[in-house]
């Protein structure tokens, strides 16, 4: 009879301890879901961000009389969000805020005359935008599909890690396109 009892608590004792196991893996995946789906929307919001900039420039040739200010106070909106998430990107992993701020800086590079022309223009909510002002989307695609790529070694925790040593040995000063 003793050595049913103690069979029988060995018996509760192990499944008691593969209940406790299994909670904890679940708990082990599931935030690492989580986490990894916070990072996605972080991701796609950076990206976004950086993309306004460019359909900015269309805003400023095709604005209405009296959009001016408006327009001004947009682009002031989307330069605070490309900081905000630089610096949010930066926390996250390094190496992946120093690409974001390589992303942001060649898409100011490419915008920037073009908003500085659409900025001379008056405006017009009918203007043909690739009549009078051209930006380079071919460019922009390449620099998008660049991040991108970041974006996924961004996502994997093994790239992560191995792009954070990747870039803290070669350093990188410019976006890869």
């Amino acid at each position: 009879m003793e050595e049913i009892r103690k069979n029988i608590w060995t018996i509760v004792a192990v499944i008691l301890s593969s209940s406790v196991i299994a909670a904890l893996i679940n708990n082990f995946v599931t935030g690492y879901r989580n986490k990894r789906s916070e990072r996605k929307e972080l991701v796609a919001k950076a990206n976004a961000s950086i993309l306004k900039r460019v359909e900015l420039c269309y805003r400023i040739r095709r604005r209405a009389k009296g959009e001016d200010m408006a327009i001004k106070n947009l682009a002031h909106d989307i330069q605070e969000e490309n900081e905000y998430y630089k610096s949010l990107l930066m926390v996250e992993a390094r190496w992946y805020g120093k690409r974001y701020s390589l992303y942001l800086s060649s898409i100011r590079d490419l915008t920037g005359e073009a908003m500085k022309k659409a900025w001379q223009t008056d405006g017009d909510p009918s203007a043909a935008m690739e009549s009078s002002i051209k930006l380079n989307h071919k460019k922009i695609e390449e620099l998008s599909d660049q991040f991108s790529l970041d974006s996924r070694r961004f996502l994997c925790s093994l790239k992560r890690t191995w792009m954070a040593i990747h870039d803290k040995i070669l350093g990188v000063k410019k976006y890869n396109v």
